[in-house]
């Protein structure tokens, strides 16, 4: 039986019980298993996110802070590839939200899911930016060559620039949508 499973069927048992106290602390104990649950997720997604750096590092591909910032990749990667989008299309699409949303809706016509992947497993590139929706975060991957679509598996809405501004490829946080690999014509 999944936890999921488990913490819901003993909430529905707890929430029949008539001891104000008892169902208190058992509220409180499911609390502790639930956010040991977490903690420990957390934990294993951690080790595979270094895991998978200490492989980027290990084909000597550099991963450094970018000079540029989260909000500087941004606008480049809106000029590069969104500044022919009227911005009412954009509105529609909820751009602000997502810069994404441009390929998921159809805007631009990208490559998805197997199609974008071996796009960027075939695109030679020496250097890379990489940047995220919701985090501040903002890298520059030098020696980039052996980069795999696969190394940004675990990443939610991460995207990889080419350092000219040529291609992007894009990893969202939804299954069905992307991962997506952009070209200028």
């Amino acid at each position: 039986m999944k936890i999921g499973s488990w913490i819901h069927q003993e909430i529905c048992k707890l929430e029949k019980l008539d001891d104000e106290n008892e169902k208190r602390k058992r509220h409180d104990l499911l609390d502790e298993i639930i956010d040991g649950v977490n903690e420990y997720r957390s934990h294993i997604y951690e080790y595979k996110k270094k895991q998978v750096k200490l492989d980027m590092e290990s084909r000597e591909a550099i991963y450094t802070e970018s000079k540029m910032t989260k909000e500087q990749l941004m606008k480049s990667w809106e000029q590069t590839f969104a500044s022919d989008i009227r911005e009412e299309v954009k509105k529609k699409v909820f751009f602000d939200q997502f810069l994404w949303h441009t390929f998921s809706y159809g805007v631009l016509d990208a490559k998805q899911k197997s199609k974008a992947r071996q796009a960027f497993n075939r695109k030679k590139k020496s250097s890379v930016f990489v940047f995220y929706q919701h985090q501040e975060e903002a890298y520059f991957i030098e020696h980039a060559e052996k980069l795999k679509s696969s190394d940004f598996n675990l990443e939610d809405d991460i995207y990889i620039l080419d350092s000219n501004m040529k291609w992007t490829y894009v990893h969202t946080h939804e299954s069905q949508c992307g991962p997506y690999f952009y070209s200028e014509k």
